[in-house]
């Protein structure tokens, strides 16, 4: 919601794009829980299972999407847009939309990207190949101490996103993964107490409210 009414009206929520990173950060939280519990339940992690499972979730309404969207474009774009649209529906079904993009456009918010009906797609891109590899690096660690491999990738991501340029920080996986790296550091550990816990979706709400409604300087 804060993604689609920045769109609508940058006004209503100025940094209404940071639902984007959210999401994010409740996607690494979500599938480290679902792949913890397993781990704890059948000490092991079935990746057939659990890459079947995105599929089933994620395809059919993409392939959907990406279809309607080509014939659209067919019918309504010039040669060249077409052809444009065709490409970027190529990448988003090989699971590199983000990538595609970085490299054929001047970035998100570039007044050229309402011409591209398919940008949106960049996140899941970058949501799909964090599926892939994120299960490897659970299993590789959960034998061990998972916090402390997960702060590591964390911090490794989060350094490359700041020395790398704006463009690939904002596309590239690498620079998004400490994202989903707090929110699988926040599933790995415990609450302290009731008390605590209590208060923290109230805290974690304004919070967000305040970040959604008041970008830092140099935010685009």
């Amino acid at each position: 919601m804060a993604v689609v009414l920045n769109h609508v009206h940058p006004i209503w929520l100025p940094a209404g794009f940071l639902g984007v990173d959210v999401f994010f950060v409740i996607s690494g939280y979500l599938i480290t829980n679902l792949l913890q519990e397993e781990w704890q339940n059948t000490g092991t992690i079935n990746l057939g299972a659990f890459y079947a499972r995105r599929i089933r979730r994620i395809f059919p309404a993409m392939a959907v999407v990406v279809a309607l969207t080509a014939i659209i474009a067919g019918t309504l774009f010039n040669r060249g847009e077409a052809i444009d649209a065709y490409s970027s529906a190529l990448a988003s079904l090989t699971l590199a939309p983000n990538f595609y993009f970085d490299l054929t456009t001047a970035g998100y918010f570039s007044p050229l990207a309402e011409d591209l009906p398919l940008l949106h797609l960049w996140s899941l891109g970058v949501e799909e190949q964090f599926y892939l590899f994120w299960p490897l690096i659970l299993i590789a660690t959960l034998r061990r101490s998972p916090t402390k491999w997960v702060l590591l990738l964390a911090f490794s991501s989060l350094a490359y996103c700041e020395l790398t340029d704006q463009q690939t920080a904002f596309f590239s996986t690498l620079a998004r993964a400490w994202e989903f790296a707090v929110g699988g550091l926040i599933a790995t550990q415990r609450i302290p107490s009731a008390q605590i816990s209590k208060f923290l979706p109230t805290i974690g709400l304004c919070i967000l409210c305040c970040s959604l409604t008041f970008p830092l300087p140099g935010l685009p």
